[in-house]
């Protein structure tokens, strides 16, 4: 649903300057995340978050209704990426990369 609120800012009726504090803070919040940075990057999303709910709060409103359950399946993509990574870390400490590859990827490709 962010992603669409987002979409619906660059290409909506939004005024330039606020396109560009919208996307650039949660853009920058995301990495500072990645990075580690929780604090920072918290804050920084946070603030293209409300300018963003000012704009759309219905829209936003709806995402923030449906927060827990894109919290969960968020967690749950983040838990079997997790379960894969350290499976192919496994196999491959074990047989090499290529085998790894192949072991692993029959398992969830088919």
């Amino acid at each position: 649903m962010e992603a669409r609120l987002l979409a619906r800012v660059s290409g909506g009726n939004v005024q330039n300057w606020k396109k560009a504090v919208i996307v650039g803070s949660v853009g920058v919040g995301a990495l500072l995340l990645i990075k580690g940075k929780r604090s920072l990057g918290a804050a920084a999303t946070t603030a293209g978050l409300v300018l963003l709910a000012s704009e759309y709060p219905e829209q936003f409103e709806h995402f923030w209704d449906n927060a827990p359950d894109y919290i969960a399946r968020g967690s749950q993509i983040f838990s079997t990426v997790q379960r894969i990574a350290e499976r192919f870390a496994d196999e491959a400490s074990r047989h090499g990369v290529v085998d790894a590859l192949r072991e692993v990827g029959s398992d969830y490709i088919g």
